[in-house]
């Protein structure tokens, strides 16, 4: 029935000249595409077109052939300038950084998109892009500022995984942790500090004391076999904890001793 009435309501629109005719999507995707070359996002050529999110996108990226005319003068109308380009398009380093540094310390990318409501599509565009839209700066700046100086709490096993996968993507990649950074915005490169042979990341023991999968290198494992016996553990929970054998536990703690 309502398909019905749709159509004898086209009917009579056409014969009264009321219709809003079809055009080719050519030149309405071509400049769209030039737009967000220069930094409009999709949700700003929304309100500036006035043409609806689902239309935008199917002409940006699906495979429409005709769109409607009042969309396409909407799309039409609007106009990239110097200024809007200014606005829309700035040095995405500044975010790129604070993203990886809570990675560094375990907050996964996942954790970061959902904590600024954001799709984890658009951190990865984020991170793979030369340039970002201030707002977003601004908005990873204050999420970095108020997670820069915690650690995760993990809730579930979930949590613990998501942890462990984003350090050891940053170890695996070369992130550098907050600690790194004199001024995350001005520095050239993050410090390097000499590694104290016995040490071990805490947020790294307390994970693996929880269950989780955490690698650790040789000399992490070695300081943590003596941490956890500072804690009192004794030899064969160090070894389930570590993954190593009971022996290679007693040999360690013995040959401290020794020396």
């Amino acid at each position: 029935m309502a398909n019905t009435n749709h159509c004898r309501n086209r009917r009579r629109q056409v014969a009264y000249g009321l219709a809003d005719t079809h055009v080719p999507i050519d030149k309405a995707q071509a400049h769209l595409k030039a737009l967000q070359a220069e930094g409009f996002s999709v949700n700003r050529l929304v309100e500036l077109s006035g043409v609806n999110r689902g239309t935008v996108c199917a002409v940006l990226y699906g495979n429409a052939k005709r769109i409607r005319q009042s969309n396409f003068d909407g799309i039409m109308r609007v106009r990239g300038d110097a200024g809007e380009r200014n606005l829309k398009s700035v040095p995405s380093f500044p975010a790129v950084r604070r993203l990886q540094a809570l990675c560094a310390i375990g907050f996964s990318f996942n954790y970061q998109a959902n904590y600024l409501g954001m799709k984890i599509q658009n951190i990865w565009n984020i991170l793979h892009r030369d340039s970002c839209h201030p707002d977003t700066i601004a908005r990873i700046a204050e999420m970095y500022e108020a997670l820069a100086y915690t650690r995760p709490a993990p809730r579930s096993q979930q949590d613990k995984a998501g942890i462990t996968k984003a350090l050891n993507r940053a170890k695996k990649f070369g992130y550098a942790p907050p600690m790194a950074w004199d001024d995350i915005d001005r520095d050239v490169a993050p410090i390097k500090p000499e590694r104290d042979p016995d040490f071990v990341d805490p947020l790294k023991l307390e994970l693996r004391l929880q269950g989780a999968k955490v690698r650790f290198t040789r000399a992490e494992s070695y300081a943590a076999t003596f941490e956890l016996a500072d804690r009192g553990f004794n030899q064969l929970e160090i070894a389930d904890i570590l993954f190593i054998t009971q022996s290679a536990v007693q040999k360690r703690l013995t040959r401290s001793v020794l020396e």
